[in-house]
């Protein structure tokens, strides 16, 4: 387990030829005097994130062996990205032990090659079509083609839930989606700098413009600490093509120009490893901490330590590599589509302590596996 949502559209990005970095400032107002309202709020919500996951049902049972012989073709956009390589490999996993044949096409971040692999699935009569990362806009017209083939398109990890559009947010060419709740990570990171400084957040938010996932998550976290009256933020923007080299000092430069930012608070949890590297070389360390979201491993382990950064709430890729099969499979069956959501779970120094973040069932548990098998008619 080393990176989650955010990876899946580096690639997208790199496309685009994302280049410089932009910095849009913005802050609010702030008093002298914490915001116990606000403090009090983001305590509950966090509490309730922080309780062990429990499996509930995404639609009504179904009968796997009516899937078997089946097959599932998988576009990713690269496979060089681990959560691409992570979720394949369990919905290979899963599939064939429920009898259904797997095809697996790596695009290598090339247009052509995205569209083949949509292309190849049509030509072979795949029962069903998985999308991970790959940009909606470049391959348009092929999916308009797998969906006019009678093929259900399935976007997983790759576009914010909308219950009220259609594929569930994906777009017309999509039967269903598989994500999470991001405006929820978005609050929670934003509610964390609340807790931590009573009230006294004075945050630095390193955005990403342009990456699929960033609205919702950039709307609760400014949301979120606007609402508290005793904070501030100031918000810089990071393309992600420049991620590496630019985040570390940008961090460095702001908390030496505002001596006030306790918390900074980046767009995703890859962003986090650079930001905590500029906390430390701005010998801000112990003063200034920084949360962020995804529950990669990588980003785990720096929460473990704790010296800089807190938290990072995030989401299970094997359990999103289930609940793609899940969907998969009432699509095959002509059943509605199931409830899309992948639960987060808040994690912090505290709860980690004890936890092998490189192990996800360690870092997550496992109730989906049990619940998915009695859904699906295996127990």
């Amino acid at each position: 387990m080393r990176s989650k949502l955010v990876m899946a559209v580096v690639g997208t990005l790199l496309l685009a030829g994302a280049t410089a970095c932009g910095e849009d400032s913005t802050a609010s107002s702030s008093t002298t005097t914490g915001d116990s309202a606000a403090v009090e709020a983001a305590q509950a919500e966090i509490e309730e994130a922080s309780t062990p996951l429990t499996f509930t049902a995404p639609g009504p049972p179904l009968d796997a062996s009516k899937s078997r012989g089946s097959s599932i073709h998988v576009v990713a956009l690269n496979l060089q990205v681990p959560l691409l390589s992570h979720i394949s490999e369990y919905v290979s996993e899963v599939g064939g032990e429920l009898g259904m044949k797997v095809s697996i096409h790596n695009a290598d971040d090339q247009v052509t090659g995205m569209q083949k692999g949509i292309q190849d699935a049509i030509a072979q009569r795949a029962d069903a079509l998985l999308i991970l990362g790959v940009p909606v806009d470049l391959v348009r017209s092929a999916l308009q083609d797998a969906k006019a083939a009678g093929i259900p398109v399935i976007n997983v990890l790759n576009n914010p839930i909308d219950m009220d559009a259609p594929g569930q947010g994906a777009g017309e060419e999509f039967y269903a989606s598989v994500g999470t709740d991001l405006g929820l990570g978005g609050r929670l990171i934003a509610e964390k700098a609340i807790v931590d400084t009573d009230g006294q957040a004075n945050v630095l938010f390193v955005d990403s413009e342009g990456l699929s996932p960033q609205p919702p998550v950039a709307a609760a976290v400014k949301e979120t600490l606007g609402e508290c009256d005793g904070c501030t933020l100031e918000t810089k923007n990071v393309p992600v093509a420049n991620w590496g080299t630019d985040i570390t000092p940008l961090v460095v430069t702001s908390l030496r120009a505002n001596p006030n930012i306790n918390y900074v608070i980046t767009l995703f949890d890859s962003m986090a490893i650079f930001a905590t590297a500029g906390v430390q070389q701005a010998g801000a360390a112990g003063t200034v901490h920084v949360v962020s979201h995804n529950g990669g491993s990588a980003a785990l382990s720096l929460v473990k330590k704790g010296d800089v950064m807190t938290a990072d709430p995030g989401v299970s890729e094997e359990w999103a590599g289930w609940a793609a099969i899940d969907q998969a499979m009432r699509g095959m069956q002509g059943l509605e589509p199931g409830d899309p959501m992948v639960p987060y779970l808040y994690l912090d120094t505290a709860s980690v302590q004890d936890v092998d973040v490189e192990n996800e069932r360690d870092v997550y548990g496992d109730p989906f596996v049990a619940g998915f098998r009695e859904l699906w008619g295996l127990e």
